[in-house]
């Protein structure tokens, strides 16, 4: 892709089409579900067998793409419904975002080059 969000103050990048499944601790439970949909503010995934929390809980969460493992992300449930989930990344600064980019950039493609 030519370019970057650093290219062009004010437009950034937003969506990405990735092939993982994420893997996330609600209080002391694991569960892995396949993602759906992907942005620099958070994800939507498959509603995996035996999740149920309520919107607002935090997560920790983890994007694995083949051998490929993420930053360690937390988030916050945002909706779900019996067919999926989604979080909303919390305190994802700017070193994290660039880590995140970078994840997206070498294992997915952005559905939309630019958002303006």
């Amino acid at each position: 892709m030519a370019g970057s969000e650093f290219d062009h103050p004010g437009v950034r990048r937003s969506r990405s089409v990735l092939h993982a499944r994420g893997r996330f601790t609600l209080a002391d439970q694991a569960f892995e579900a396949e993602l759906i949909d992907l942005s620099l503010s958070g994800a939507r995934f498959r509603m995996p067998a035996g999740f149920s929390a309520d919107d607002g809980v935090p997560l920790g969460l983890e994007l694995i793409c083949g051998e490929a493992r993420s930053p360690r992300l937390a988030g916050r449930l945002v909706r779900a419904n019996a067919e999926n989930f989604a979080v909303h990344f919390e305190h994802l600064g700017a070193q994290d975002e660039a880590a995140l980019a970078a994840f997206i950039e070498r294992h997915g493609e952005f559905a939309d080059p630019i958002d303006r």
